[in-house]
């Protein structure tokens, strides 16, 4: 059998998941958003009209957007950081590695207990500063918010981190520190350049991820957080719980426009010049 038959052959299993489970469901989502939930007549624009001028949604958003600012640099520089300072084999980096990542087995019950033991008005915070600050709903809330994510989540990017460094040649290592490079000069010379599609993947999990903190704030403070803490997530449960099925269709469609945007910018920022260079080739070589 052909070689390109085969592989489209394989490639059949995962297209039919993902066009039953997503793309079918998604189609669905986005002709449902033009009608109205109740009466079932078609509305038009009307339902993206209600969830732009909610101010509910607009507070969601621009929490969400600004979490996403700070915690994906913040979790790509740490978890990195980590990756490349733990990624030697020896006995003090593998309890690290341990301690770090134990979070991520955690179950999400223990995200409430770990905020109020510190964060409480009887937490350890208050008890060190000597002081009774409710954290979690004073303007403190999002940089506790961010504490929690990273606590919780950066074990996975460290794995990730460390799987791609595992697949950098260790001959790259030793022949740069034969030429008289630092470490320094290593990381940043040979060891970051190869790790391009590992931080992008690094980059589209976190950037997914950061439209789904819900969890953990809604096991801590409900479904009405504080203001600055109130995110997508919060608004579709609340609509959901309000059969406001329209406007959860139309936020949907918003958002996930907004993520693929996102994405393919990102992937043309990293990946433009290359395949600008592939096409330039080709053309040259058709001619």
């Amino acid at each position: 059998m052909n070689k390109k038959i085969l592989s489209y052959l394989l490639l059949v299993p995962s297209v039919a998941g993902v066009t039953v489970f997503w793309v079918i469901p998604f189609a669905r989502l986005l002709v449902s958003s033009f009608y109205q939930s109740q009466s079932g007549s078609f509305c038009g624009s009307y339902n993206y009209r209600e969830v732009l001028s909610s101010q509910s949604f607009r507070l969601a958003a621009v929490n969400t957007i600004k979490f996403m600012a700070f915690s994906i640099p913040i979790m790509l520089a740490v978890s990195l950081a980590a990756a490349v300072l733990l990624s030697e084999k020896t006995f003090l980096n593998l309890w690290l590695k341990e301690g770090i990542i134990l979070p991520l087995v955690l179950p999400a019950t223990a995200v409430p207990i770990l905020c109020t033991v510190l964060f409480d008005r009887n937490g350890f915070v208050n008890l060190y500063l000597k002081c009774r600050i409710d954290w979690i709903n004073a303007d403190t809330a999002f940089g506790i918010l961010l504490f929690i994510y990273a606590w919780k989540y950066i074990g996975i990017y460290l794995l990730i981190w460390l799987s791609g460094i595992a697949n950098v040649p260790l001959e790259l290592r030793d022949a740069a520190y034969l030429d008289g490079a630092g470490r320094w000069k290593y990381v940043w010379n040979i060891l970051l350049p190869n790790l391009k599609q590992v931080g992008f993947i690094c980059f589209m999990f976190l950037f997914i991820n950061s439209f789904k903190v819900f969890r953990e704030i809604y096991l801590i403070t409900g479904n009405y957080p504080n203001q600055k803490i109130y995110m997508l997530q919060h608004i579709f449960n609340n609509w959901f719980a309000d059969f406001s099925m329209d406007k959860m269709s139309a936020g949907a469609v918003l958002s996930a426009g907004a993520i693929l945007l996102c994405l393919f910018i990102a992937y043309i920022l990293l990946y433009g010049r290359k395949i600008a260079d592939r096409i330039f080739l080709r053309s040259k070589k058709e001619r």
